[in-house]
């Protein structure tokens, strides 16, 4: 059991029921044990006393924990980190915050695969301020994006992993294209961070979003942000609440006068301030390019499985595109999904394909119970 990072079992060290197959991380990750036991814990108490169950000293110790875990995962500066509630929450950040560059004749480029947390906000932005909205196509790994960023660009936005179907983006390639043209760039992250290795500096990342409940293991309604310190002089969002100011104590209105660093953005406290940071523990005992090696592993099994079958491989497995997520398409794809859960395997129907996502925890055993399970159904 040494591939799991310490001594448990994965039905002792994950929150799966036993006898279930989940391998479905690309749309909601399961809870380590211990992070559960931290949810269930904190909020018992809180429904149980109110007020007098919250642990305000342990919390705010935990929310600075939980912003270095994270700095720590993606090589960022802890100032740069805020505690969101989902992807979304940290765009809306960016878009108000650089909202004073939008001018008419600057454009946003995105890209035709990204999920649409990272499209209906940036449509409405454009809509709003007159801006050009630029859709790369997919093809050839979008070659596009080198013609659609120009000196007008105010910002790029794409996703680190494309949600359907697991293709990662080349991070340093964008990078370069927008620090040639001034542009920011903007990273939805969610479908990567945990899974696969992320470097913000090295990939010259100005602005992280993810939510933290997918291959972060952890609740729903947890999410980060992160803004490079670098961008402090030009990066200011109203969105800003309670525990935006240095002394949260004083309730009343009085002078405004926020931390020096993301802690402004910070809207809430919260007991799952010790779930978030049980999950991230497990996401770096685990270590990420550990992880990213087994999911592979499982992925070329899977691929290994079905050669032959009527089930072909949509996903690009040239090694620098990969992630922890595979697509495979076959017309009968939507109830294979279902029969699949019939047999405790749970998998996802994403863009009328097949979509799976094996974490850590999952095993080679595991998989062959997923190859098995798909020649059954056809």
């Amino acid at each position: 059991m040494s591939i799991h990072g310490n001594g448990m079992i994965p039905e002792k060290l994950m929150s799966i029921r036993e006898g279930l197959v989940y391998m479905n991380h690309a749309a909601i990750g399961p809870m380590p044990t211990r992070a559960l036991v931290e949810h269930v814990q904190g909020y018992g108490q809180l429904a149980a006393k109110g007020e007098a169950g919250l642990d305000f000293e342990g919390m705010i110790t935990k929310w600075d924990d939980v912003r270095k875990q994270f700095a720590s995962l993606i090589n960022g500066k802890t100032e740069g980190v805020a505690i969101t509630t989902n992807t979304a929450s940290g765009l809306h950040l960016v878009a108000d915050g650089l909202s004073h560059l939008f001018k008419p004749g600057a454009n946003i480029v995105i890209n035709e695969m990204e999920f649409t947390t990272n499209s209906y906000l940036w449509q409405k932005v454009c809509k709003r301020y007159g801006l050009e909205l630029r859709v790369a196509p997919y093809a050839n790994h979008f070659s596009q994006l080198e013609t659609l960023i120009d000196n007008q660009t105010v910002l790029v936005s794409i996703s680190f992993v494309q949600f359907s179907n697991g293709y990662t983006a080349d991070m340093e390639w964008i990078s370069r294209l927008c620090k040639e043209n001034n542009a920011f760039f903007v990273v939805d992250a969610i479908q990567g961070l945990g899974a696969v290795p992320f470097d913000v500096e090295r990939m010259g990342v100005d602005f992280v979003a993810s939510g933290g409940y997918k291959w972060l293991i952890g609740p729903l309604g947890s999410g980060y942000f992160y803004a490079n310190p670098r961008h402090d002089d030009i990066f200011d969002s109203v969105m800003v609440g309670w525990f935006g100011d240095r002394d949260f104590s004083r309730m009343t209105h009085h002078n405004f006068e926020p931390w020096p660093d993301a802690r402004q953005y910070q809207t809430y406290l919260s007991p799952m301030f010790f779930t978030l940071s049980e999950s991230l523990q497990q996401i770096m005992n685990w270590k990420v390019n550990e992880t990213h090696r087994h999911v592979k592993l499982l992925i070329d099994r899977l691929v290994e499985g079905i050669a032959g079958t009527p089930y072909s491989v949509n996903t690009v497995l040239e090694e620098k595109y990969r992630s922890g997520i595979i697509k495979i398409d076959h017309p009968d794809a939507e109830n294979i999904v279902e029969r699949l859960k019939q047999e405790n395997i749970i998998v996802s129907l994403r863009d009328g394909g097949i979509r799976i996502s094996p974490h850590r925890h999952n095993t080679e055993e595991q998989m062959d119970l997923v190859i098995n399970s798909l020649k059954r159904a056809i």
